[in-house]
Order: structure tokens, then C-alpha cells, then sequence
């Protein structure tokens, strides 16, 4: 029908038809009569269809606009519903043909000899042999060498085939599925689908084209999803590579980026067993990412640090009891069967993964120094926006302020002291705006961790250092634009940004400060004439009045509050990195204001806000002819205070 048009652009539609008739066709069907030679097509059918789909027009998938563009009914085509990309419609007709449909094939390999009168496929499958030879035809094009606009169609094709087999296997594992058994996957199919596409897969992450690389890595994921076993070795393999290899930056990059889309295989025993004892040494080589002369890898790497900790509690585990009171699980896989060896193969390598937790803690600090130095290194800010350098350094802060997040988020008690010293030794010796805004993000997050703790280190240092600055003369200068900066205000615009940082989020712990503040943001009041002094006493005071007044959440860790505090001291917690929650088993610890917070709060308001505003009133009294510099500099810097959105 398509061909007897001679046109592309029915070609998509008449290919989108057939693969949503393919799908429905495999689901819906319950008879087993319902079923041809291959799913829903004769073979004379199929092999016109593979002719077609996986040779002709695999080398020249065009867009459908491009297509729209060239076509002399474009402007009545463009108003119809566009079919699916071509390479994802491929895919779910291979995909819903896949079923045993033949003798199966004792060899694996593509284009063994075979009798001519009784032909064997792969898995008993007749699709999957198609594809198997098609991508076996293709394969070279994956290699990085080879990469051209074929290599982008072709990794689009591969993600879309791991990701309808995903939805395909998820579907007949499921309760509901109207399928006949007969037609349903089989492990062979599954095992040998994802050894045909792992090494392409393996050699396109590499990729220097950023769509074919980053669907590459949609397939990796997937793939490890389906057999980590099969996947995870050789690539963990290529990533040490990758990772040692520094003259080659290109290389590590990719293998950050690619390790960042697998990370749940390494911290979930329950998906790979054995990828636990992996994280550690990972980590330790992602270190040197962490470079400001290449922000694009040091995004890679806060990419990869953020997500495989996001649930993996940062505590050594060396020394601790296995109080879980559990015996030890039998791992197995969807269909019941063991998935790992022995049990003393798997007593060894959980002594593995415990020991490797000794290590977070030199870790941790490693990380910290480097972004310390970091921090220390970047360019001045600039403009009225105060951006640190252009877009790739602020892209990379915000990836180390992700990455930082999450493991001041993740870290155990003892870890978080030793960080907290650092991070304090670091701001009590250093006053540099190059680094002010970066740092104070850093340490937002360390004092969103643990509140108490932070202030008592930090609220004496600020309160001390800003009344110094004061009395020695800092921002008596009046100025009113953003611009303007005055090298003798660095040490007080240095501490109160330090100040601002440590009070977001920290709820009641404030009240142990609440004169110390009060007297101090009087004080700055009375004092303050620089725009940059003022602006930041104003988010100070926001800061202050949010942290108490607002509802938000205190517990941010990856286990429930219950888990997290027997998981300090439990031998075994390893066992739940990786786990996830459904939403009704999450329990929140949330903050409400009480009725001293609430007191402070007010108390702010009547101290601060009000005699602002009615030295505001009285300013506008004042006749045209008396309102100098001075005049001007409190009109614009007096209203700030009362404002809760500076």
C-alpha cells in the first residue's frame, strides 16, 4: 500500500499503523490460533517487511518536517497528527514479533551454517535472527571512528528496542497480560537480545556526537536493567579504563557521564550483586574531574558523585554488628532462579563492600579540598547579576552544589564533624569574593544537614567578626549601585554572607542565638550604608524569618528516620543502598513553626520592620530641596529591611 503512493511521508504514517497494529496484536491476543509465522505476519510478509524496515530506509530516517518541507501538500500534511519517529516504530513491530516461532539455534553466532531444509534461529525466534543480523551488518558503524548520521539513527533505533523490550517484559511478568505463554519472552530471548547489543552499545558511549553518545547510554541503562551481569563487567571494565587514562579527556568524560545512567546496577545488590564493592574505587578515580579548566567533565563528575549517593548512606560500616536480625536473603531473580554463586561467594563479597566503607571518610575530605580549591580559583563575579565567570562555569557550580547536597545529606554523624572543622577552618581563614558565593552556597548545605551543630560553630565567628568589621569602619561608604564594590567591606561582606548561608533552615535551633541576633541585626541597621552590606542584612533577615515561620522538610536522608539510626550501627545496612519507597511508606519529618518561633518571629517584625518603615514615613516628608546623598542612600537601603523577597 505505502509503496504503491511512492511517497515518504506515507511510508511514516503507513510504518506507525503497522507498528501500534503489531503491539495491540501481541497484548490483546489470548488464542494461540491468532498467530502467524511471525507474530501477526506470514513469512513472506516478514521478510518483505525486514527488507524494508531494517535496509532500505534504515540509512535515511528523515524527520517528518524535513519531509513536510519538500512535499507540495505540506501545508494540509503539517495540520495531520505526526507518526512516531521512525527508528521507535522499527522497534516496537521487531520487538512485538519476537516470540518462538522456530527450532532454536544450539550456536549464538551470526551466519553459522545450517541446513537449508530445516533452518534453526536464535532463542526460536525468527525476529530476533533478523535483527540479530542486521545489527551484526551494522556494527561497525557504532564504533566512535565510524560515527556519521547513520550511527545517530542506528543508537536511536538500539534505545528504542531496550526500552519496548523493557515495557514488553515488564508487561508479560505482570498478573494481566492477555498474551499466550507460548508467545511470551523467554530468558534465552532476553540473555541473547541483550548480548547482541552490548557491545555496540559499548563502543557508541564513546561517541563524540552528543545525541548518538547520550542515546548510547539510554541503552546501556536500559540494558543493565535487564542483565546487569552480561553488562556491567565489560563496562566497568572500559570505565577503569576511561577513568585512568587522563591525557585522554574525552574518554573520562564519556565514562562519567555514562556511569552516571548505571548507577543503580552498582548500589543495588538486589539488581547486580557484586557492583557494590565498585563505588569506592569509582569515586576514588572521579576525583581529579574536579577541575575548573575543564568544566565539562566536572560537571560529568558531580553528575555521577550526586547519583550514586543519593541512596548510599556515607558511614563506615567497618567494626559494626549485624543487628538487622535478618537472615541473610536468598537473592533471586524475577523468575525464582539464584542469580549469584555460593554463599560463601556471597559472605565474601559483602566483606568486601564493608571494608571499602572505611574509605568515605578520606573520600569525603578529598572532595571537599578539591572543591575548596576549586572555589578558591575561580574568576571574580561580575555584572549586576554577580555571575561567577560564563555559562560553563555556572554550570559547573551548580553541579558541585547538586553533588554537595547530596552527600552533606548522606553523611554520618562522625564523617559530618570532620567536614564541618574543615569547611569552618576554611571560612575563618579566608575573605575572598572570587570564591564568596560558592563557598556560602557549599556551606547552605552543610548547615541544612545538621543545624545545631553548624551554628554553634559559626553564629560566635560571624557575630564577632561582623562587629569588628563595623567598628573599624566597613560599609560606612554610601552607595546605591551593585556595581560599586569596595575592597575595605570584603571581610564584612564575607561574613555576612557566611551568616545568611548558616541560617536557612534552621528552624528552632535559631532560638538559642535569639538575643546574639536580635542585638546583631540592630546593630546593622544602624551601621550599614554600602548597597552590598544592606542587601545582604536584608537576606539575612528573610533568611531568619523563613527558617522559622515556614513549613518544610527536615529529613532529607535516602532512609526513613527509624532506618537511618539503626543503619549507623548496623553491620548489614549495606544491604539497602539503593532502595526506594513507595510513597505511602515515606515518613516525613516535617517542620512547624512552634510558639517561641513564632514569638521570635513577631519580635523581629516589632524591632525591625516597623521603625524601618517609619523612618521610610518620615524620609518622604522630607522637602526636594534637603534630600542629598545621604538622603538618597537611606530611601534606597531602609525599605530592604522590611522586604521578605530580597
Amino acid at each position: 500500500m505505502a509503496e504503491s503512493f511512492s511517497s515518504p511521508i506515507m511510508w511514516l504514517y503507513f510504518v506507525d499503523l503497522l507498528a501500534d497494529a503489531t503491539e495491540r496484536h501481541m497484548i490483546f491476543s489470548s488464542s494461540q490460533t491468532a498467530f502467524k509465522d511471525v507474530g501477526m505476519f506470514t513469512a513472506s510478509e516478514w521478510e518483505l517487511l525486514v527488507s524494508r524496515l531494517l535496509t532500505g530506509h534504515t540509512t535515511q530516517l528523515l524527520p517528518f518536517e524535513t519531509l513536510v518541507r519538500t512535499d507540495r501538500l505540506g501545508s494540509l500534511l503539517s495540520k495531520l497528527r505526526k507518526p512516531a519517529y521512525q527508528p521507535d516504530a522499527i522497534a516496537q513491530i521487531v520487538i512485538y514479533s519476537i516470540s518462538v516461532d522456530g527450532p532454536i539455534k544450539e550456536s549464538t553466532e551470526v551466519g553459522d551454517k545450517q541446513s537449508t531444509n530445516s533452518p534453526k534461529y536464535v532463542a526460536g525466534s525468527k525476529a530476533l535472527e533478523s535483527l540479530a543480523q542486521f545489527i551484526t551488518s551494522k556494527e561497525v558503524s557504532f564504533h566512535p571512528s565510524q560515527s556519521s548520521s547513520i550511527t545517530r539513527s542506528l543508537t536511536a533505533m538500539t534505545e528504542s528496542l531496550s526500552r519496548r523490550f523493557i515495557y514488553r517484559w515488564t508487561e508479560e511478568a505482570s498478573g494481566t497480560c492477555k498474551t499466550p505463554k507460548e508467545q511470551r519472552l523467554t530468558k534465552k530471548m532476553k540473555k541473547y537480545f541483550v548480548e547482541l547489543l552490548c557491545t555496540p552499545t559499548l563502543m557508541a558511549i564513546f561517541s563524540k556526537d552528543g545525541d548518538t553518545a547520550a542515546r548510547a547510554r539510554g541503552t546501556l541503562r536500559n540494558l543493565a536493567y535487564l542483565e546487569a551481569d552480561i553488562v556491567m563487567p565489560p563496562f566497568l571494565e572500559r570505565a577503569y579504563n576511561g577513568l585512568e587514562a587522563i591525557n585522554e579527556t574525552h574518554r573520562t568524560t564519556a565514562v562519567l557521564h555514562a556511569l552516571s545512567e548505571v548507577v543503580l546496577p552498582l548500589v543495588s545488590e538486589d539488581i547486580w550483586f557484586g557492583g557494590q564493592k565498585h563505588i569506592l574505587p569509582l569515586l576514588e578515580l572521579c576525583l581529579p574531574g574536579i577541575d575548573l579548566n575543564d568544566p565539562g567533565k566536572t560537571v560529568a563528575t558531580a553528575s555521577f558523585v550526586s547519583n550514586v549517593l543519593q541512596t548510599v548512606p556515607i558511614m563506615s560500616l567497618v567494626g559494626k554488628s549485624d543487628t538487622s536480625g535478618d537472615l541473610m536473603p536468598s537473592l533471586v531473580d524475577s523468575t525464582g532462579d539464584l542469580s549469584v554463586g555460593a554463599l560463601e561467594d556471597r559472605d565474601a563479597e559483602r566483606t568486601m563492600v564493608i571494608e571499602s566503607t572505611g574509605l568515605f571518610e578520606d573520600w569525603v575530605r578529598a572532595f571537599f579540598e578539591r572543591c575548596l580549591v576549586l572555589y578558591e580559583t575561580l574568576p571574580e563575579e561580575g555584572g549586576r547579576s554577580k555571575k561567577t565567570g560564563g555559562k560553563q562555569e555556572e554550570a559547573m557550580l551548580s553541579g558541585l552544589r547538586e553533588a554537595t547536597e547530596v552527600i552533606c545529606t548522606q553523611l554520618s554523624d562522625d564523617i559530618f564533624n570532620s567536614v564541618l572543622n574543615r569547611v569552618y577552618d576554611f571560612a575563618s581563614t579566608n575573605t575572598k569574593l572570587n570564591s564568596m558565593k560558592a563557598f556560602c552556597q557549599l556551606l547552605r548545605r552543610v548547615a541544612r544537614s545538621r543545624p545545631s551543630q553548624t551554628l554553634e560553630k559559626f553564629i560566635p565567628l560571624c557575630v564577632r567578626q561582623i562587629k569588628l568589621e563595623l567598628e573599624l569602619g566597613a560599609a560606612s561608604i554610601p552607595t546605591t549601585s551593585t556595581t560599586d564594590i569596595v575592597h575595605s567591606d570584603t571581610a564584612l561582606l564575607w561574613h555576612l554572607s557566611l551568616l545568611q548561608a548558616v541560617m536557612a533552615d534552621a528552624g528552632e535551633a535559631i532560638l538559642t542565638y535569639r538575643t546574639t541576633l536580635l542585638d546583631l541585626l540592630l546593630f546593622l541597621v544602624e551601621k550599614i550604608k554600602s548597597e552590598r552590606s544592606y542587601s545582604l542584612t536584608g537576606s539575612i533577615i528573610k533568611t531568619t524569618f523563613y527558617g522559622l515561620t515556614t513549613v518544610y522538610c527536615l529529613n532529607r536522608q535516602s532512609l526513613n528516620p527509624d532506618e537511618w539510626r539503626r543503619a549507623s550501627n548496623d553491620r548489614a545496612s549495606h544491604r539497602k543502598w539503593g532502595k526506594f519507597y513507595e510513597g505511602h511508606d515515606v515518613k516525613v519529618q516535617w517542620h512547624v513553626p512552634t510558639s517561641k518561633e513564632v514569638d521570635f518571629a513577631l519580635e523581629l517584625l516589632q524591632c525591625l520592620t516597623i521603625p524601618t518603615l517609619e523612618i521610610v514615613e518620615s524620609l518622604i516628608q522630607t522637602p526636594a530641596s534637603s534630600r542629598d546623598k545621604i538622603w538618597r542612600n537611606d530611601f534606597v537601603s531602609l525599605p530592604i529591611i522590611p522586604r521578605m523577597d530580597c
